[in-house]
């Protein structure tokens, strides 16, 4: 599959540094300028933020797990408050997990399991971007 190319910011919550810069490297390389968080107080604060200066996220993929407590669906529901039209993609490794068989009735529109390349994330942007 060839990777999409966009000139859009994507918002990267996850608290391993490793999997950060992975994944933010990707994001990168496929034309996103990645933003990225440790946290889910960060990643809210940094999506109103950018937001309300008017540079929007195109999409925003946030870990299930931060510091082994699910984070996921507190996270979304605030980054939905804030952005009814958010478009936020589920990262996780529990593939067993309620949250991820089921994570459109969480409110995520994507989910990127664990692990995963640059094919695989450039497949759910693009899915995800195409939702509108």
């Amino acid at each position: 599959m060839d990777p999409i190319s966009s000139n859009g910011r994507i918002l990267i919550m996850d608290d391993d540094e490793y999997i950060l810069e992975i994944i933010s490297r990707m994001a990168d390389s496929i034309g996103f300028e990645p933003v990225s968080c440790k946290d889910v107080p960060s990643t809210i604060a940094t999506y109103r933020s950018y937001k309300e200066n008017g540079k929007p996220f195109a999409a925003v993929i946030m870990d299930l797990t931060i510091s082994g407590r699910i984070c996921g669906p507190e996270a979304i529901k605030l980054i939905l408050d804030c952005d009814p039209k958010a478009k936020v993609i589920l990262s996780s490794g529990y593939l067993d997990d309620p949250i991820v068989s089921n994570y459109t009735s969480y409110g995520f529109a994507g989910v990127l399991p664990k692990p995963y390349g640059i094919d695989d994330l450039s497949k759910v942007l693009q899915d995800v971007m195409n939702l509108g």
